[in-house]
């Protein structure tokens, strides 16, 4: 199995985890992402790195997309049964992505003061449409 399609059938079994969590009402929390995998995210989803960073660099593993807006997403899409479970984990897939950034680029991001992105995405993004780069592009983080 390659590693795209362990990525990809991991997000299958998340579509289906958050499916019994619908039913019952609970057992859903952010960190279910990372403690889906075996190992790192950084080893299996990542996109690159911050051109800003340097050898002393103080650095930070980015979620892309936000995992609370992958969570809420992938929720919205299962309780609105439009799209098919495959369909969903296709888009998971596209979003659930990281990138080291710097320390400083975090803050830009996060920071209610600065971008506060947090735990949000642009406005006007989409998930079924979206790029998953659009927080760092706003915030002009390139990634190498």
């Amino acid at each position: 199995m390659t590693k795209d399609e362990f990525v990809y059938n991991i997000c299958l079994v998340y579509i289906q985890h958050m499916k019994v969590c619908i039913k019952y009402g609970s057992g859903w929390n952010t960190y279910m992402f990372s403690h889906l995998f075996n190992r790192k995210e950084e080893d299996l989803i990542s996109l690159g790195k911050s051109k800003k960073i340097k050898a002393n660099s103080q650095t930070h593993l980015e979620h892309v997309v936000p995992r609370v807006v992958l969570l809420t997403e992938t929720r919205r899409l299962i309780k609105e049964k439009i799209l098919s479970d495959e369909e969903i984990a296709w888009l998971l897939y596209k979003h659930w992505k990281v990138a080291r950034i710097t320390k400083e680029e975090q803050e830009l991001l996060d920071l209610k003061s600065k971008m506060n992105l947090k735990e949000t995405m642009p406005e006007g993004w989409t998930f079924e449409g979206g790029d998953t780069l659009a927080r760092l592009k706003l915030a002009n983080i390139e990634l190498i």
